[in-house]
């Protein structure tokens, strides 16, 4: 069997409105809310995204299926992630928030995923009182 791989060509403007669609479905990324674990209702979610993407660009979508969005998706989340941790890697080095110039493009776009689900403090299960003989 000889399986065609295709990568769907995003351009900057499709991105940029790729991500204004998906952070109007947090179902799709709050990780806390119910619907987050509905499988289907995520699917709707992907389905409406896709439906509005080729409203707006018939020709350049036509091709567009799940998969691409899904995938698209993931690799814009986990660059943010990569810048996000850039930056706390930078201010931990004692530099300003103001002198960080992010290199992803979208980065201000993706704030949103920042707000979504709050980083819990960890908890160490180490007793304070334990002490440890070397």
């Amino acid at each position: 069997m000889n399986r065609e791989i295709r990568a769907f060509p995003w351009s900057r403007t499709l991105v940029e409105d790729l991500i204004i669609l998906y952070e109007a479905q947090p179902l799709l990324y709050t990780t806390k809310m119910k619907e987050y674990k509905n499988k289907m209702k995520r699917q709707n979610a992907i389905q409406s995204i896709k439906n509005e993407l080729m409203k707006k660009y018939q020709v350049e979508c036509r091709n567009l299926t799940d998969q691409d969005i899904i995938k698209k998706v993931h690799v814009i989340r986990t660059q943010f992630k990569k810048e996000v941790a850039l930056l706390k890697k930078f201010l931990s080095s004692g530099c300003s928030a103001d002198s960080y110039e992010p290199k992803l493009w979208c980065f201000d776009m993706l704030q949103f995923l920042n707000e979504c689900d709050p980083v819990r403090e960890s908890q160490s299960n180490i007793e304070p009182s334990v002490s440890i003989y070397l």
